[in-house]
């Protein structure tokens, strides 16, 4: 008998919205929570809490949001 130790997501480990007409998402990853805008991964960037990662996002979007204007 085997048993699978592989487990769906649960809410705690993915959060995602539209910011700003942009999507963002991030999903936790071993000892840390990666970043997406626009279903992109955003390379080389890992945070410690979902939180710090969420608002980086935010600025990112932001940031293109004052340079578009």
């Amino acid at each position: 008998m085997s048993t699978n130790t592989h487990s769906p997501l649960s809410p705690a480990d993915f959060w995602s919205m539209s910011y700003r007409g942009h999507e963002i998402a991030v999903l936790r990853h071993h000892t840390g929570w990666l970043v997406y805008l626009n279903t992109v991964k955003q390379v080389g960037m890992r945070f410690a809490e979902a939180r710090s990662a969420a608002n980086w996002l935010r600025r990112q979007v932001d940031e293109r949001a004052a340079v578009a204007s």
